[in-house]
């Protein structure tokens, strides 16, 4: 048996698993997303008081409003690992379950192997913005799921339908991403009803086996109502995304096209076009839809380029494969056969190699002190501390970026004026924040109104440079990321 695992490991099989050994090791990084701890802090309280909030508990300026708390499951397994294996835990599971959804993506894609190998890499690394431990990543899985059992019905004959349901049933409760599966099955719906309605016979579903994804796409919007919030989660992404101020935030904001972190969306984007157009064989119409719809959310916003990868992958490596077979007559990419002579252990010796690099890269992301240290530079340890310490008034204003970590380590010492749950707050208070923390002309108003006594922000913003200057307040404490400033008497 040892001996046959051994000769196996041909040049294909190396490329794949250094593909995947790649991913997990791009997708581990120390947990420092400012989102995740109000997410901590939720799943710890569902944890602890077997209840799932309804209202606000966290803020001072939208306590007791209703909250749809669409996480709540998500927050319970972010919690139950942390409490179980830290952060370290949370940074193996992050990089466990990307790798997983490209596994999936991998297996869901049709072409050669070489080519099918590069779009999956290169999905990897258009999708890597979204990268972080939070609901969105468990959305991200449930998509993966939700594509690859419609690859398996329409490419493989293979017919998993029932399990969409479930998977939406697990959606519904985890992120209100879930409206992505219903645009995921709802895109072939169209495409091959419109190839009926047209008479194109040429790579159409059956009419009953449209009739099968109809019928389970229907129970799985109607299971969707199985949840705390029962009806209101159907709207709750729509009002999410028509909050206006949500376009100040980067992940709501269209793609700066000058950072290079957006480029390999750039090049995956282009490349699939051209691979349309290149390959023989007339575009699917499905494919085309995916391409355009994710394509275009993608531009709106860049936190559905994750999405944009996953549907784009298996379109780049079937096109890509069909272009290169017609561009070189009919020519195959070439592979790799079974490892004569010296090529066997030349395999093994590159893949112990990448591993071992693998690991050196990962192992420091799991431990306590290297996530601590990457989570200091950008949040505010000292200066919670401070207020820890000090009984300052209660009413805090502070930035949108730190608030989930004021909710996890001052609650319920102290209430936050804002943070990750836009949502929860509307235009109103976000407005709000804006007027002050961006020091405009009205920036006192806000801090009138809710009756702010202490203040805690960015050393270098400009709200912090006007406070500094003002007689009405001052500085009681600063380190070189974080100030606090407490209102003159």
């Amino acid at each position: 048996m040892v001996g046959r695992v051994f000769v196996a490991l041909d040049t294909k099989r190396l490329l794949v698993i250094i593909l995947f050994i790649s991913i997990f090791a791009m997708a581990a990084h120390e947990v420092t997303n400012t989102d995740l701890w109000w997410h901590l802090a939720t799943g710890k309280h569902i944890w602890e008081t077997r209840s799932i909030p309804r209202q606000d508990i966290f803020s001072h300026t939208a306590f007791g409003n209703r909250w749809i708390n669409h996480s709540w499951l998500s927050q319970v397994v972010i919690y139950l690992s942390y409490r179980a294996f830290g952060f370290g835990g949370l940074a193996f599971l992050t990089a466990g379950t990307i790798t997983l959804v490209f596994l999936l993506t991998f297996l869901g894609s049709s072409g050669h192997l070489y080519i099918r190998v590069f779009a999956t890499l290169l999905g990897a690394l258009a999708s890597a913005i979204t990268w972080e431990m939070r609901p969105h990543l468990f959305s991200f899985l449930l998509a993966a799921l939700f594509l690859f059992i419609l690859f398996l019905y329409k490419e493989r004959q293979r017919n998993y339908l029932f399990l969409l349901p479930l998977l939406m049933l697990l959606w519904a409760n985890s992120h209100s991403g879930y409206v992505a599966g219903f645009i995921l099955v709802g895109l072939p719906l169209v495409g091959e009803g419109a190839k009926h309605l047209f008479g194109s016979a040429k790579g159409r579903i059956e009419a009953r086996k449209w009739r099968q994804l109809l019928i389970w796409g229907s129970i799985s919007l109607a299971v969707v109502v199985l949840n705390p919030n029962t009806f209101r989660l159907y709207l709750y992404p729509l009002q999410t995304a028509s909050i206006e101020p949500l376009k100040n935030l980067s992940e709501w904001a269209s793609p700066n096209f000058h950072l290079l972190q957006f480029h390999p969306f750039i090049w995956m984007l282009l490349l699939s076009m051209v691979t349309l157009g290149l390959s023989a064989r007339r575009a699917d119409l499905t494919d085309l839809l995916y391409l355009l719809v994710f394509g275009y959310m993608s531009l709106l916003a860049a936190r559905n380029i994750s999405l944009f990868a996953l549907v784009a992958t298996p379109v780049l490596a079937k096109y890509g494969s069909l272009a290169w077979h017609s561009w070189r007559g009919g020519e195959e990419p070439p592979t790799g056969g079974r490892p004569q002579g010296w090529q066997l252990p030349l395999n093994w010796f590159i893949l112990l190699l990448v591993l071992a690099g693998c690991i050196v890269k990962v192992s420091p992301t799991l431990t306590p002190s290297a996530n601590l240290v990457a989570q200091k530079r950008s949040l505010p340890y000292e200066a919670a501390d401070f207020l820890a310490r000090n009984d300052l008034p209660p009413e805090l204003f502070n930035s949108y970026n730190w608030g989930g970590f004021l909710i996890w380590r001052l609650h319920p010492q102290y209430r936050v004026f804002i943070d990750g749950r836009t949502h929860l707050y509307g235009e109103e208070v976000l407005d709000e924040y804006l007027k002050a923390y961006w020091a405009s002309s009205q920036w006192r108003e806000p801090l009138e109104r809710y009756d702010i006594n202490s203040i805690i922000i960015e050393r270098d913003s400009t709200f912090a440079a006007l406070l500094t200057e003002s007689p009405n307040w001052q500085q009681v404490y600063a380190d070189e990321l974080a100030v606090v400033f407490v209102r003159e008497p």
